[in-house]
């Protein structure tokens, strides 16, 4: 954006400040102020402020990360719990395969959070999550 500014008024030259009884002192030259919507060249461009409001952290501050764990670990379990159904259950040999493989994920999955690696874990949990739904949709 483009801001034009007019010029700074010339200042008057500075009356003498030696008083006579017949002359009262005089007071300096005041400057114009300036017109709205236009900045007078000596004055600092507005800086934004800061709000005031800081929004609450997602996760405790106590211990980071502590929510995404507890979600990961009911997801690692309900995943159990539906393989375990699967399991006991009348299945196809490519149904077997994929539960042996969302089985496989779930324990990679159990091993990563274990190790402290909750990204790998919630993705491993994520990819048997998804092999155990494709297997419900077909039943």
């Amino acid at each position: 954006m483009l801001v034009i500014e007019e010029p700074a008024p010339a200042e008057e030259p500075e009356a003498d400040t030696q008083t006579d009884e017949t002359s009262q002192p005089t007071e300096p030259a005041k400057k114009p102020p300036p017109k709205p919507g236009k900045r007078a060249a000596s004055l600092p461009a507005p800086v934004a402020e800061e709000p005031l409001f800081e929004p609450p952290p997602l996760e405790p501050a106590n211990n980071p990360g502590e929510g995404r764990r507890q979600q990961l670990e009911k997801t690692q379990h309900d995943m159990g719990l539906s393989i375990e159904q699967f399991v006991h259950g009348p299945l196809s040999a490519p149904e077997r395969r994929t539960l042996a493989e969302a089985q496989a994920f779930l324990d990679q999955s159990t091993r990563a959070l274990k190790e402290g690696d909750l990204p790998r874990a919630e993705k491993l949990a994520e990819k048997a999550r998804l092999l155990v739904s494709a297997l419900e949709r077909q039943h």
